[in-house]
């Protein structure tokens, strides 16, 4: 594991990357349009039948 400096509705990762990929708390910081960006770019980097795994506050707010 590594940990990289980026931007997370542009990564810099072809399409399909990744086994696995997790993310802790991020996705309640996001709002709106940009939350929906996050998690397509997200879907985007793993690969078909991976697992993501989410913990974060999931709420309407």
């Amino acid at each position: 594991m590594r940990f990289q400096k980026g931007d997370a509705v542009k990564l810099d990762f072809p399409d399909e990357t990744f086994d696995l990929v997790t993310s802790n708390y991020v996705y309640h910081n996001i709002m709106g349009k940009d939350k929906q960006a996050l998690l397509l770019e997200t879907l985007r980097v793993l690969k078909k039948g991976g697992t993501f795994a989410i913990h974060d506050l999931m709420s309407k707010a």
